[in-house]
């Protein structure tokens, strides 16, 4: 008898922390995939903007997110097609195809620190030199 209620123990408590893990594993996918509130928000918004011909400006480059290309950038920003490879001096084939997330992995810095970065590049596209 308590061989039985041992086994029946042991298999609820196994049973118990698989379904633990599945749920990890769901709110970690949900978490860090492209389906998360944030990103989706975020790429409906540029996507209504850029299929309305609306240029973004620089009070908008907090809109820049890893998930984007830099064409995709070049294109809501109107910047020129180069700009953002010669002013980065990125040498990277793909260019402008790859999102900022895995150009910075491949090039192991972390996305926000690249992402900002290019926020930064594209707020100085606008803002006019100092003369001297």
């Amino acid at each position: 008898m308590n061989f039985h209620i041992h086994k029946r123990l042991v298999i609820g408590v196994a049973l118990l922390l698989v379904v633990v893990g599945i749920l990890l594993c769901a709110v970690l996918v949900y978490k860090y995939s492209e389906i998360s509130p944030g990103r989706v928000i975020n790429r409906e918004r540029v996507s209504r903007l850029s299929r309305n011909h609306i240029v973004l400006g620089p009070n908008d480059v907090q809109m820049i997110t890893s998930w984007m290309t830099f064409d995709y950038i070049n294109h809501v920003f109107g910047l020129p097609p180069e700009y953002l490879k010669s002013a980065t001096g990125m040498n990277d084939s793909q260019y402008p195809h790859l999102t900022l997330s895995r150009y910075a992995r491949e090039n192991k810095v972390a996305p926000d620190v690249f992402t900002t970065q290019i926020q930064v590049t594209v707020k100085n596209y606008f803002t006019p030199p100092v003369s001297q």
